[in-house]
């Protein structure tokens, strides 16, 4: 009778360390796909920026007309990353044109928690000069 009772126990005990693993595992999972999340969402905000920097200062260059560079630009961002936003541009008398794009990371848990959320938006700002 007391080898059945010492067999349970450790059974009970094995199973609450696999859950604590489990749970420790599972845990690890979402904050690494979290940060993956917005990683990639860096790399593409820059990306589009770049890409909107490049056609505004173009565009601007041509034309002196900042409706129209400004809205190459947001076309530009758009066709670089469908989520990113086009959220200042600025130009220099050179021409030079200077593009920030904000892009929003797709996470499973960041964009839930308020605390959280502010990473999960990502701002790359780019410059483009005369070439």
């Amino acid at each position: 009778m007391r080898s059945e009772r010492w067999r349970w126990e450790n059974g009970g005990i094995f199973t609450g360390l696999v859950l604590r693993v489990a749970l420790v595992v599972a845990v690890a999972v979402v904050v690494m796909n979290d940060g993956g999340q917005i990683m990639r969402a860096q790399v593409k905000a820059q990306s589009a920026a770049r890409a909107a920097a490049v056609q505004a200062a173009t565009l601007f260059r041509s034309t002196h007309n900042r409706a129209e560079a400004a809205a190459g630009a947001s076309e530009a961002a758009t066709q670089a990353d469908a989520g990113a936003k086009v959220t200042m541009i600025s130009y220099a008398p050179d021409g030079t044109a200077e593009v920030t794009v904000a892009d929003t990371a797709r996470t499973l848990i960041a964009q839930h928690v308020s605390f959280l959320r502010k990473f999960t938006v990502q701002n790359a700002t780019e410059s483009e000069g005369p070439s």
